[in-house]
């Protein structure tokens, strides 16, 4: 999944890029997941700044 990570730590326009198994919209279900995630965004001089994040997401399956 690629997204846009804001300076506030959320994330945004994610994109699934691939999924395996294909058709069974694990991708999908990420990208509806993605604005619960947080992340540290990247510092450029020690202020925050918008960038292009790549997630890699595994759904373990019992």
């Amino acid at each position: 999944m690629t997204c846009t990570a804001t300076a506030q730590g959320t994330l945004t326009g994610c994109m699934a890029m691939s999924e395996s198994p294909p058709g069974q919209r694990f991708g999908q279900a990420a990208v509806a997941l993605a604005s619960r995630y947080r992340i540290s965004p990247r510092t450029i001089d020690g202020q925050p700044v918008e960038s292009s994040v790549s997630l890699d997401l595994s759904w373990p399956l019992d």
